[in-house]
């Protein structure tokens, strides 16, 4: 039977996900390795929805904060600090406006009813702090069949970027920086709930600069750990 995949949204709705990302990073000079290094840390991401729009969209202030410090993650200059932002958000998960531009969708669904096997492309963009723009690239997003997660039934969402290769200038205007990208990931996805549940997504980046290579690969698992209402209760200031 066909799932129709949409966020549902209502007023003062709050989602609460627990995060936690690893970046492991070689570096290497003119075909050397210089060694490598590795950090780890986990934040909250709580959505509210402010309000929504006739055809589903949502405007949502989406907070992230991280759980703890992390020293190897300052030693890699990463800025792990409260962050707030707004989006507006399709029913489909693509966001229409956004206040921060590394604000990125969690999972892109498909326009219409989906069968198992059928697959939907989506065009995304990712940024880079050391960059003057975007890196552009295309994702697979594939309808794997359903699962129970969580006790609820859930699609499974496969995730695959092609293979990507760009060049964008560094942020400093002082040389451009190659850079090869691609991904793989899974999203369980509650077609009745109308939630994301989980995300697992595995990221390599490879930017070139001159004859050092940054050899990167990231991985994030995002899981939905509280759902409710927007009130005194919850934020009591």
């Amino acid at each position: 039977m066909p799932l129709d995949l949409r966020h549902r949204f209502d007023v003062d709705q709050l989602l609460r996900y627990h995060a936690s990302t690893s970046i492991t990073q070689e570096v290497v000079e003119g075909g050397t390795s210089m060694g490598s290094q590795s950090v780890s840390w986990q934040t909250e991401i709580v959505q509210r929805v402010l309000d929504t729009e006739g055809d589903g969209a949502a405007h949502i202030v989406q907070t992230t904060v991280p759980l703890a410090e992390s020293p190897q993650a300052a030693a890699m200059e990463l800025p792990l600090e409260r962050q707030v932002a707004y989006v507006l958000m399709d029913a489909r998960g693509r966001i229409r406006e956004k206040s921060d531009a590394n604000t990125a969708p969690f999972c892109t669904l498909a326009e219409g009813p989906v069968e198992a096997g059928a697959s939907w492309v989506v065009d995304n963009q990712i940024f880079f702090p050391f960059l003057a723009g975007p890196v552009s690239y295309r994702s697979t997003l594939t309808l794997s069949g359903v699962e129970e997660m969580d006790g609820r039934s859930c699609a499974r969402i496969g995730i695959h970027a092609d293979d990507t290769t760009a060049r964008v200038p560094l942020a400093d205007g002082s040389d451009s920086v190659r850079i090869d990208l691609s991904s793989e990931g899974t999203a369980w996805f509650d077609p009745d709930a109308g939630r994301l549940l989980r995300l697992q997504i595995r990221t390599v980046t490879r930017p070139r600069i001159r004859e050092t290579l940054y050899d990167t690969v990231t991985t994030l698992t995002q899981q939905l750990v509280d759902e409710g209402r927007w009130g005194p209760e919850t934020h009591p200031d």
